[in-house]
């Protein structure tokens, strides 16, 4: 699948829409955007990670359009606009925006299943932390967390219980973890995924390790 590359010719043959209120010239109008930001909240910080950030609730039509454009569509020309989400969240949220700063940190994504990344032509989580990255001007992206067996989507199961033993023992390290450890997937709904890998970052050495999410269910 050939990924979507955003153009000025493309935008003038098919151009944007906002995903939330449908008005057009951006995949994020400046109205919907504001709104967005102001709505996210604190989040309760899950066991086992020194802070948690999230942008707002899965619930939100804007993250939850983007986010199935992104994943299920390969829509990488509405990264401009994650980007643009994103700089507006750490302009309002100090510690994240000084967490980005940081000089020894290291973003690791939750990686997605290879078969459904051929499918769908991009691993979305790696872009996702690709534009991350791209705020965190001291930032380093590692490639080294890995799924080691495949796994069901975790949506497609009955239970809390279910999805944990789904994901256990998923995921490992491919070297040893060193300095702080920014682990980011798109969206936190029970927990399972990031707390297995969050596991595995641990027994390769990591000791401090944040948690960044678009949304959270």
């Amino acid at each position: 699948m050939i990924e979507l590359v955003q153009t000025p010719l493309l935008d003038f043959i098919y151009p944007p829409f906002c995903v939330a209120c449908d008005a057009d010239g951006k995949w994020i109008c400046g109205h919907c955007l504001e709104n967005t930001i102001n709505q996210s909240e604190p989040v309760r910080i899950p066991v086992g990670f020194k802070d948690f950030f999230t942008i707002g609730r899965y619930s939100s039509p804007v993250l939850q359009r983007l986010i199935r454009s992104l994943k299920y569509h390969s829509a990488t020309a509405c990264l401009e606009s994650v980007s643009a989400l994103l700089e507006s969240y750490i302009e309002k949220h100090i510690l994240f925006r000084q967490l980005l700063l940081t000089s020894d940190l290291n973003i690791y994504f939750v990686p997605s299943d290879e078969l459904r990344v051929r499918e769908r032509g991009i691993d979305h989580t790696k872009k996702l932390a690709e534009v991350l990255s791209g705020h965190a001007p001291k930032s380093r992206i590692k490639n080294t967390l890995i799924k080691t067996r495949s796994i069901l989507p975790n949506a497609s199961l009955p239970s809390n219980a279910a999805r944990k033993g789904n994901t256990a023992d998923a995921f490992s390290v491919t070297e040893r973890v060193q300095g702080t450890c920014l682990l980011m997937d798109d969206v936190y709904t029970t927990g399972s995924t990031m707390n297995a890998c969050k596991i595995a970052l641990r027994r390769a050495g990591a000791r401090e390790i944040y948690g960044f999410t678009l949304a959270i269910g």
